[in-house]
């Protein structure tokens, strides 16, 4: 059912001429394995491809690294993750703005 609005959400972005950008942060207990760091976007289709179901181009994958997060069972990001993410956010809006 995600995707469906997901999808509904895009579509209305088009309608408004703006692009939408769907942020993956992966879960630090199950997500940032060996297969992730090799290539993430790969391994963030392959263990969610309902997910990812033709959103491809619109989802960019945080380029997480596990002393961003708080130590398990928190497993949320820690202050310096969040900092990390927001820079992120920002060149992603900004590079999606250049011409």
């Amino acid at each position: 059912m995600t995707n469906e609005y997901l999808k509904q959400i895009k579509s209305i972005c088009g309608k408004w001429n703006s692009r939408l950008l769907i942020l993956i942060i992966p879960a630090v207990q199950t997500d940032l394995a060996e297969a992730f760091f090799k290539d993430s976007k790969s391994y963030v289709q392959e263990q969610y491809p309902a997910l990812m179901n033709e959103l491809e181009q619109e989802c960019i994958v945080f380029p997480a690294q596990k002393e961003l997060y708080y130590a398990p069972p928190d497993g949320h990001l820690n202050n310096k993750g969040h900092k990390t993410a927001a820079e992120f956010i920002r060149s992603k809006i900004i590079s999606a703005t250049l011409p």
